[in-house]
């Protein structure tokens, strides 16, 4: 690729998938705030944000020189270069979408202020690459006029294998749930509350299972868990944080993936992979891949619903359940980080090339 690309990401990097698209471009790397920087602490004065954004617009290094300004999500700094005229064609902004953003501002969970920023940075792209079909809906339905691409998420094919390899104990008492919930607002996008809700309306009607969730979760989340649970139920579910994922889809029986929004997380893939069946919300993007094995395992955000789905498949015959495990492997099969790689660079390709 000819193009000179600058790539903008979060701190202390961008997420692992998106940067290594930035890689794969040969992309120029650079911090959101790299001069005053403000996302170490995202508490920190509001005033002095606003002024990174509008220091790190102005200064931006050698600006003349990139044909593409390609970022994760919404970074405020371009969204002032284009307001001051320092991004005019043919250089080209360029978001990837996959995370709450365009969720939450079709439902309108955002205030005022950071709506019209979200919404005008977003106006200002040129193009925006969503991952997964859900985010490309999403952006469809709120930017009809902006160009929309669409690409998808894969893991390390050694991984893949690793994965593939693994025989889950399919009549297992635990269901597992991975989600890194640091925030209240974080658990509401991974859905973690549902899981837990579910769990305890579960309880009531199967015995002996138990919840599982991997992933560091803040004191916060936790208590606010605890308090979904019925007090008799507490000793059923388990916060494990950071540990071996390989591990605990050998001995579960399922996964719940019950997004707000969630773009295309990889656990669903890598818990596919393992022949762990995963309900995913009819929010969560994955749910793609899941309408290639069925739409029984993609269900609405009611509790109730879900244990009901739940309860269902537990009743299936384990040979059936193995037919179920086998297939969840294969149709993920393609689902690789140098698949989706050449994928991605061949759409943006695409874009660059007009």
């Amino acid at each position: 690729m000819d193009k000179r690309i600058a790539y903008i990401h979060g701190r202390p990097s961008g997420h692992p998938i998106h940067d290594a698209y930035a890689k794969s471009l040969s992309a120029d790397f650079m911090p959101v705030d790299f001069l005053l920087n403000w996302q170490a602490n995202e508490r920190q004065n509001k005033f002095k944000r606003f002024l990174s954004w509008i220091l790190c617009g102005l200064f931006f290094p050698n600006r003349k020189k990139y044909d593409v300004f390609f970022c994760e999500g919404v970074r405020e700094p371009l969204l002032f270069m284009k307001w001051f005229n320092l991004i005019r064609p043919p250089k080209k902004l360029i978001a990837l979408m996959a995370n709450e953003t365009l969720y939450f501002l079709s439902v309108k969970r955002y205030g005022i202020l950071a709506e019209f920023i979200m919404k005008s940075f977003l106006k200002k792209c040129d193009v925006l690459i969503c991952i997964g079909k859900y985010q490309a809906e999403l952006a469809n339905n709120l930017f009809p006029n902006i160009k929309i691409y669409t690409v998808f998420n894969g893991i390390p094919r050694t991984r893949m294998t690793l994965l593939q390899n693994i025989n889950p104990e399919l009549e297992a008492n635990k269901i597992l749930v991975i989600a890194n919930c640091a925030s209240i607002s974080r658990m509401h996008y991974k859905g973690l509350d549902l899981a837990v809700e579910t769990f305890n309306f579960l309880l009531s009607v199967v015995n002996e299972i138990e919840l599982h969730i991997v992933g560091e979760c803040s004191e916060e989340v936790i208590k606010h868990c605890e308090k979904l649970m019925d007090k008799k139920y507490l000793n059923r579910i388990f916060f494990h944080g950071h540990d071996s994922i390989e591990n605990h889809l050998s001995k579960s029986c399922l996964l719940l993936q019950l997004g707000r929004g969630d773009s295309f997380p990889t656990s669903t893939i890598e818990s596919a992979a393992a022949g762990v069946p995963v309900f995913v919300s009819e929010e969560t993007g994955t749910k793609e891949v899941l309408e290639k094995i069925d739409s029984f395992f993609i269900t609405n955000l009611h509790p109730k619903d879900i244990s009901k789905k739940i309860q269902e498949y537990l009743k299936i015959p384990l040979t059936q359940k193995n037919i179920l495990s086998v297939k969840f492997k294969q149709v993920v099969s393609d689902y690789t980080e140098d698949n989706a790689n050449v994928f991605f660079c061949n759409v943006f390709s695409k874009i660059t090339a007009n």
